[in-house]
């Protein structure tokens, strides 16, 4: 008998070394299942450029002199501008939509001061000028026939396709362009020229002041819903052609 219960001793030694290394097995599998992961999610950037006549400018604000020439009674100046969706090596690009918003000022350029306090830098700030006479920016028009923009004395002169690529939401004052920008490219043109009367150039010149066109431009991701959260007032269409909303 004792030989028989010695067999069952180690029988059940057996067993249980077995149970126990299955058990530290299944502790070591458990124990990777739930192994913290880091996921590395990166959010899509966009970097946006105006290019005014085939040159970019990243601050999105357009400040150069304009150089007018005259045109019969009027006076013109180029400004050719683009967006570009800039593809940046060191960001996460992606796909956008574009919407731009033109806002003319009247301005001066003074002295103004550097870092250590010497007036010798020439800085441009807002003209106080007598606007009811001829300036006020109101009136606001789009010709599409004349392929124009209208704001008050000024006249912005679309692209001759602007609309095949554009539009103008009056609910918000921005243009929109209708396709989606892929990162590394640009839209068409929208604008070609500006046009004032000899007039308005004549009562600027007396107040030694100038016209200043700033290009204000922003961009959303073209995936997701991000067009119906942020842009409340243009919808997505057919083939991923933005619209107004109606």
């Amino acid at each position: 008998m004792l030989k028989l219960y010695s067999k069952r001793i180690v029988f059940c030694f057996v067993v249980m070394t077995i149970l126990a290394v299955g058990m530290i097995i299944a502790a070591a599998g458990t124990k990777s299942l739930i192994k913290e992961k880091h996921n590395q999610f990166l959010p899509a950037e966009i970097s946006l450029a105006v290019v005014e006549n085939g040159k970019e400018n990243t601050d999105y604000k357009l400040m150069n002199q304009l150089k007018w020439e005259k045109v019969d009674n009027n006076y013109e100046t180029d400004k050719k501008i683009e967006i570009a969706n800039l593809d940046k090596a060191d960001e996460n690009n992606t796909d956008a939509y574009i919407r731009v918003c033109i806002i003319p000022r009247w301005t001066v350029e003074i002295n103004g001061s550097n870092e250590n306090g010497l007036g010798d830098n020439i800085i441009t700030v807002d003209a106080d000028l007598p606007l009811d006479n001829f300036g006020s920016f109101v009136g606001l028009n789009i010709d599409e026939s004349a392929k124009s923009y209208n704001m008050g004395p000024i006249i912005f002169n679309l692209d001759d396709n602007w609309n095949e690529n554009w539009f103008y939401n009056s609910k918000d004052g921005y243009f929109y362009y209708k396709d989606v920008v892929h990162f590394g490219s640009s839209t068409e043109p929208l604008l070609k020229s500006v046009t004032i009367s000899e007039v308005t150039k004549s009562i600027l010149d007396s107040y030694g002041a100038n016209l200043t066109i700033d290009i204000l431009t922003d961009g959303i991701q073209s995936e997701g819903n991000a067009i119906d959260n942020m842009w409340g007032n243009v919808e997505m269409g057919a083939n991923g052609i933005l619209q107004q909303k109606q």
